[in-house]
């Protein structure tokens, strides 16, 4: 096997740390990702021989042998901590699961690796994901009003995010992470603006790509954040789709009269006819007053018409009610 510069693949110097060394491998990696290279035929190669670099060189005592001989056998496994990867042929591996210690024989590792492979083609057939981050969901109280126009509102939820100072790690030159306390995250409040557009409504979700939990193993994509509307109830409006539902009192001589009426709509006062001899619990439907939906247009306004009968009546109204009563005979 040809010698190989691990320095030259992870873009450092000889004498680099332990954090530089860790810092230029997730910057490379992230580089050099499959996902981001579809049109390279070797973009997994690359990637698998960045790992190799990264496993010898994070390694105290690999490292020390490598500088010593300049060469190093196919140890390609992924790199220690990366919880984040799966293989399609089996579960992760390393020297240690093949009964190796300190100053094995690499090429023998390399066989044997091989050797356990299923028989397609080698490590062309090799694919690694990542596993993503979670999603993060949250509610936004809206008004029926605020359903008309656009909207803008301001939420503020607490995050979990990537500890820059010590690159996720944890520790910092072997030392626990204060930022972090070694835990390699960090949680803080962060606000966000949320545009929410006419045509949206209750239980309707706006997504805010990779503003979610990061991934478990600092490599795969971050979640969502996920804001779903939530209408708050209003004393006049009950909200069905994209339609509104409102009462409307009507005493009994004018539902069986008939005539006008106003309603109290959201954008103003209407003015309905009512037919003579309405019952209650008719619903009268206006159209293009509803809420607005997606695309254009508008719901309508749905009318319950609820008849009562006064109470508390005067001599007269109690004459008249008698006289009403008597025609019925």
């Amino acid at each position: 096997m040809p010698n190989k510069d691990y320095y030259d693949i992870l873009g450092i110097e000889r004498g680099a740390d332990d954090k530089e060394i860790h810092s230029a491998y997730r910057r490379r990696a992230r580089e050099l990702h499959p996902d981001r290279n579809k049109h390279d035929p070797k973009a997994e190669d690359k990637f698998k021989e960045l790992g190799e670099a990264y496993r010898i060189l994070s390694d105290p005592q690999k490292r020390r042998q490598y500088d010593m001989f300049g060469s190093v056998g196919g140890d390609y496994a992924p790199p220690p901590g990366w919880s984040g990867a799966r293989y399609d042929f089996g579960e992760p591996f390393a020297p240690e699961d093949f009964g190796y210690s300190q100053g094995f024989d690499f090429d023998a590792l390399f066989d044997d690796i091989l050797s356990r492979m299923p028989r397609r083609g080698g490590f062309r057939n090799v694919r690694m994901t990542y596993e993503r981050g979670s999603d993060i969901e949250v509610e936004l109280p809206l008004t029926v009003e605020d359903l008309f126009k656009s909207a803008t509102r301001q939420i503020r939820i607490a995050v979990t995010r990537r500890c820059e100072g010590c690159e996720g790690e944890g520790r910092i030159s072997g030392a626990v992470c204060r930022e972090c306390s070694g835990t390699g995250k960090v949680t803080r409040r962060k606000a966000y603006k949320i545009n929410v557009p006419p045509g949206l409504g209750h239980g309707d979700v706006i997504r805010l790509a990779g503003q979610g939990n990061p991934s478990p193993g600092g490599m795969g994509a971050a979640g969502d954040l996920l804001v779903r509307l939530k209408v708050k109830p209003h004393p006049r409006y009950r909200v069905s789709g994209r339609d509104l539902e409102v009462d409307i009192r009507v005493p009994d001589y004018q539902a069986a009269l008939g005539g006008k009426v106003e309603v109290e709509a959201p954008t103003g006062k209407l003015s309905l006819n009512l037919p003579a001899g309405i019952a209650s619990g008719t619903k009268l439907k206006v159209r293009g007053q509803g809420l607005p939906r997606r695309g254009g247009g508008y719901g309508n306004l749905l009318v319950n018409v609820v008849v009562w009968v006064p109470e508390n009546l005067t001599p007269e109204q109690k004459e008249l009610y008698r006289k009403l009563r008597d025609t019925q005979k």
